[in-house]
């Protein structure tokens, strides 16, 4: 009985240290502020795109991967009135 108990929880430890395949996936936003050019108004636009990545390893080890592709980057481009603000964020997710 204490063989098959030792041997069950060698498998099943065996079992929860597999490595799964895991989706990570990222949302990235690009927000531009309104701003105005050669007399032609341009409003605040904001796009989105979403991409995901499959990964084969453990868990911890996939949700550090996918943690590593958020970003915040903020530029600022041209000067006076057509000055504006470009703001892109990535989010991740471990599905």
């Amino acid at each position: 009985m204490k063989r098959f108990l030792f041997l069950s929880s060698a498998i099943a430890l065996t079992l929860i240290s597999c490595k799964k395949e895991y989706t990570c996936s990222c949302v990235q936003t690009v927000t531009t502020s309104a701003y105005e050019q050669y007399g032609t108004y341009h409003p605040q636009a904001t796009t989105a795109n979403t991409f995901s990545n499959t990964i084969k390893a453990k868990q911890d080890e996939v949700e550090s991967k996918c943690k590593k592709g958020e970003n915040l980057n903020i530029q600022t481009y041209g000067t006076g009135e057509a000055q504006r603000t470009v703001t892109e964020t990535v989010t991740c997710e471990v599905l």
